[in-house]
């Protein structure tokens, strides 16, 4: 595919599109009250969905990866099965190589992890009380940044979400299967693994004796295929992710919040081991960005559904519909002011996502 630097602009602006990528799920009457998993159909979830998967999967030259994807495209386009998946982690490589086999582009590619990426965000939404506004929470980050410029990582942590949304003792295999299948899209999703300890009903010493080797693994993961880029990248070059100390503080606001409301939480949920751990994780991350920038950061990246599932169960931690409003209100500007700096102050987004792009306009 011949690069070029002409845009196809929908609508002609960028900001205009965006926005309305954010308005869908906040423009639901159903962000303003307790929902039941059922009273949306799921077919409406389903369209949603479907909608954020063809913005996502047609994109032209949005994100600052957009090259470096279509690089790996092209290379495996002309490689053997057996070559083409040493050519980056395996399974978007398998995905690449089929998409070449049968002629998709890489908006095939692009729609494929669209697809599994929100497949898993939807699935872990509606799991959530107030599931519209854990969506609206999702969108500046999450799926307009992260799905939409870094497939892999979005890909994975799409793949961990599913994982999360069953995720409970008793029931840990789905949530294992998904992270080893989100590995193999991005290995850095392997440092979820040992999460599923915490769900597991074997004995605290057993737990133990496990964990530690398996945290070991998990960090050896990481490193060991790419172990030299991974030091030129993060720590000789010293790169900077331009913004990553405010991502983490985005980890790190719920994260304080959590444990300040933390007996109001045991009250209503289940799940407080899993997310003390998220919100332990994200605090550390804050000293830790100081030391390696880039690393925390894309680590980080796996953190993210801690801002999703709190801040959906927020307003209920409250009493009073009035109060319950208000708060949920508030999370809805908060984040519309993320989105609005970002478009307008976020060099990377003004260079890569600005305009919106797409291959069905063209």
């Amino acid at each position: 595919m011949e690069r070029t630097d002409v845009p196809i602009v929908v609508g002609g602006s960028a900001v205009t599109f965006y926005w309305l990528m954010y308005l869908l799920p906040v423009s639901f009457p159903g962000i303003l009250r307790s929902m039941r998993i059922d009273t949306y159909k799921l077919g409406v979830w389903i369209a949603v969905g479907c909608l954020f998967t063809v913005i996502i999967g047609f994109r032209h030259i949005v994100g600052c990866d957009w090259w470096a994807y279509l690089d790996h495209y092209d290379t495996i386009s002309k490689l053997p099965f057996s070559q083409a998946l040493t050519n980056t982690d395996p399974a978007y490589a398998t995905i690449n190589w089929i998409c070449a086999q049968f002629g998709l582009g890489i908006y095939g590619v692009n729609t494929i992890c669209g697809v599994l990426a929100m497949s898993g965000l939807i699935r872990f939404v509606r799991k959530q009380p107030l599931p519209w506004l854990a969506l609206a929470v999702a969108v500046p980050y999450l799926i307009i940044v992260i799905v939409m410029g870094y497939s892999r990582q979005g890909v994975a942590i799409g793949l961990v979400l599913w994982g999360l949304a069953v995720l409970r003792p008793g029931h840990i295999f789905e949530y294992i299967a998904a992270v080893i299948l989100a590995s193999l899209f991005h290995k850095t999703a392997i440092v979820m693994l040992p999460l599923a300890l915490l769900h597991s009903s074997l004995s605290f010493r057993l737990r133990l004796l496990i964990l530690v080797p398996l945290t070991g693994l998990a960090g050896y993961s990481l490193l060991s295929n790419s172990y030299d880029d991974l030091v030129k990248n993060y720590v000789v070059s010293q790169m900077n992710s331009d913004g990553g100390f405010i991502r983490i503080l985005m980890n790190a606001v719920p994260a304080i919040l959590f444990f300040a409301l933390r007996k109001r939480w045991r009250r209503r949920w289940d799940d407080n081991k899993t997310w003390i751990c998220f919100s332990f994780v994200s605090l550390i991350s804050v000293p830790l960005v100081v030391l390696s920038s880039t690393a925390t950061d894309r680590l980080a990246l796996f953190l993210i559904p801690l801002q999703l599932v709190f801040y959906a169960r927020l307003p209920l931690m409250f009493h009073g519909t009035y109060v319950r409003k208000l708060v949920i209100l508030f999370i809805v500007a908060v984040y519309a002011m993320v989105l609005y700096i970002w478009l307008s102050r976020s060099y990377h987004a003004q260079l890569c996502w600005e305009p919106y792009r797409s291959v069905l306009f063209n």
